[in-house]
């Protein structure tokens, strides 16, 4: 499988979540991310993609513990903060931006209707509330994923 990064931007209390041009891939919504450039590092390829597909460059907090698998790639997923105002993003590819807490993109990730994209994307977000509950555990409110994949 070919190797490709992401990240989740995080302002502190919601998520970016992109809606890809025509649904491609069968996703509603999911995370920028993108397959990695020759001599590109995960973090370089998850910081261009982000800027690509929502017009926020970003700084890496932290990498999230392992590779979630899709239909295509082995993606890598980094946390991180929005590092300035945003630019424009490439209609190409993302149809809007959309800034969400961590309940309501657990509900919009599920409704991508590419069964394996939707469980890489909730396997993605229940690593970040695992990262957020050891980092943030003040800030953090239990909610079941489980639930929102039966939400298709």
């Amino acid at each position: 499988m070919k190797q490709a990064a992401g990240l989740i931007l995080w302002d502190g209390s919601r998520l970016l979540l992109r809606k890809p041009t025509g649904h491609f891939g069968g996703y509603f919504w999911t995370f920028p991310k993108g397959r990695i450039d020759p001599g590109e590092s995960p973090e370089e390829a998850a910081l261009r993609e982000t800027l690509e597909e929502t017009g926020y460059a970003a700084r890496i907090i932290a990498p999230l513990e392992g590779s979630f698998a899709g239909s295509t790639t082995v993606t890598r997923f980094f946390v991180a903060e929005p590092a300035g105002e945003p630019g424009p993003f490439d209609p190409a590819e993302t149809a809007a931006v959309r800034w969400t807490t961590p309940e309501e993109a657990a509900l919009l990730l599920a409704e991508s209707s590419l069964a394996e994209g939707r469980a890489r994307d909730l396997a993605v977000l229940d690593g970040f509330h695992a990262w957020r509950s050891q980092t943030q555990p003040e800030t953090t409110a239990p909610f079941l994923l489980a639930d929102a994949s039966k939400a298709r």
